[in-house]
């Protein structure tokens, strides 16, 4: 009797309790895993923080050394338009005389080449063969004496071959770089958006199937990519004469100190993330819609961004890919974009913030002074 009761009392789980022990485990995973995404993302979130932080760093120390910022590209020239009723060529002031701009035959590097030496980088910056000189000009007909500049920076293959380096203190962790295909074009663009340093890459599936499910931003992963740019302050069609108190500390040849920042470092944006994007593009305005293209900054080339757009622009499906849409920081960080500040510390921004106050941070010396502490965390 002894024997058959301890062996009645030797049984496994009946199916109901297995099935409740299942949804119970199932009930905890579901309540856990919000929370470790939330962690995850927060140390995502702290280590571009801190990307953004040695940028800020580096461009304290060439200021320390040159007594200026880095120039945010360095780009084409032509002559001074101080009345210009869009100052999207605002500091693209050719050698004495000249009369036309020229495009091709400048180096057309952005900010953050300039400052790889100050981010432990130097051996990259070491075999770039361009010139980094904003003072030189390129050797154009419409500038008989100007002295003869190096080629853009594709044209010189030792500086392409360095241009794929993947250098991760130029990424947030939080993108996700899934745009798949060949490298289309590089290519430079500029526009009402913004006067960004524009060298993007475009990825171009096999099919329109394998868009789907990407979500709106995707990275084409072949040139080295950066997620950081510099901001160039409001750029967009405005009254003449107001460009002045617009302008950002970042520009075309650009040579702006920490003097010339009149709202003070604290509540001035330099560093902003942006991610590239994916749109739809047709060949003229009147033809169909026929292919979506994904695009993205190379370290190389990315240079400054304008703030006209916000942080909160989504074209959505069918829309052109123009200049009026593209150019937005931006980012993977639920609702908040980050950015560094002129002083160097890191600010979160919410990105429905208004746009008035987002274009105040964005200019240097437009008088608006923001309370950051309302602003985000």
């Amino acid at each position: 009797m002894l024997f058959n009761f301890l062996k009645s009392r030797r049984r496994g789980f009946t199916l109901v309790e297995l099935l409740v022990v299942i949804a119970i485990i199932g009930i905890l995973v579901a309540l856990l895993l919000p929370a470790v995404q939330a962690a995850r993302e927060a140390g995502r979130r702290m280590s571009c923080s801190n990307h953004l932080k040695q940028l800020g760093l580096a461009a304290h120390n060439f200021h320390d050394v040159y007594k200026r910022l880095p120039p945010g590209y360095n780009g084409p020239v032509e002559p001074a338009r101080p009345n210009a009723n869009i100052p999207d060529y605002d500091g693209w002031v050719g050698p004495p005389g000249s009369t036309s701009p020229t495009f091709w035959a400048v180096p057309w590097m952005g900010v953050n080449a300039y400052l790889l030496p100050y981010m432990e980088q130097t051996s990259v910056k070491d075999r770039i063969y361009v010139e980094f000189d904003v003072d030189k000009y390129n050797n154009d007909p419409a500038f008989p004496n100007a002295p003869n500049c190096e080629m853009v920076w594709w044209g010189d293959g030792s500086t392409w071959a360095v241009a794929h380096t993947r250098i991760p203190a130029f990424l947030c962790p939080s993108t996700d770089a899934r745009a798949s295909g060949p490298t289309a074009a590089v290519g430079n663009d500029s526009g009402e958006g913004g006067q960004v340093a524009f060298f993007h890459q475009f990825g171009l599936p096999n099919s329109d199937q394998a868009w789907q499910g990407m979500g709106y931003w995707a990275m084409a992963p072949v040139l080295g990519l950066s997620n950081y740019v510099g901001v160039a302050g409001f750029r967009g069609t405005i009254p003449t004469n107001t460009w002045d108190r617009l302008k950002g500390v970042f520009g075309n040849r650009t040579k702006y100190g920490f003097r010339d920042v009149k709202d003070g470092t604290a509540s001035t944006l330099m560093f902003g993330e942006h991610l590239g994007g994916v749109l739809w593009n047709r060949d003229t305005p009147t033809s169909s819609w026929k292919r979506r293209q994904a695009y993205a900054n190379t370290w190389m080339g990315s240079g400054c961004m304008g703030t006209r757009n916000g942080l909160k622009l989504d074209p959505g499906v069918g829309v052109r890919w123009t200049y009026q849409f593209w150019p937005q920081f931006s980012s993977e960080h639920p609702q908040r974009v980050l950015f560094t500040m002129v002083d160097g510390s890191v600010q979160a921004l919410d990105e429905n913030i208004d746009i008035n106050v987002f274009h105040g941070l964005s200019g240097m010396s437009d008088g608006s002074v923001v309370d950051l502490e309302q602003l985000g965390d």
